[in-house]
């Protein structure tokens, strides 16, 4: 078990359920539907993050190679991409947007990353 990977994967949760608990309870009355559409999907991304990053540490050193940098590059693109559509969401009307919207792909594009590495690793030692 590695606690570090288990612990980002045990707050990757409890943020994406507290964000749907706020989401649900006070800014459904506040948000427009695409902006509600944009933070449900940051939540659910966080969520299954947190999940993979819980099963991942979980299972550490059971995996016979080195799994430091898809985890990584799986944590960091989580939050790049949750992180953003939460700003996007919730300061739409702000210049911040113009700057903030390109780190949503890259977030997207480093988790993909990350799992490709995983899953080039897994077939590669089998």
């Amino acid at each position: 078990m590695n606690r570090g990977v288990v612990l980002k994967g045990l707050v990757f949760i409890i943020i994406a359920i507290m964000m749907g608990a706020f989401g649900a309870h006070y800014l459904e009355t506040i948000l427009r539907p695409k902006q509600l559409n944009a933070l449900k999907t940051g939540i659910d991304y966080q969520l299954y993050a947190g999940i993979i990053m819980l099963v991942l540490g979980l299972n550490y050193n059971a995996f016979k190679f080195s799994i430091k940098l898809p985890v990584n590059l799986f944590f960091i693109g989580a939050c790049c991409f949750s992180l953003s559509l939460y700003i996007l969401s919730l300061f739409n009307k702000s210049d911040i947007v113009h700057y903030i919207w390109p780190i949503t792909p890259i977030g997207g594009l480093l988790m993909i990353l990350g799992l490709i590495i995983l899953s080039y690793k897994l077939i590669k030692k089998n």
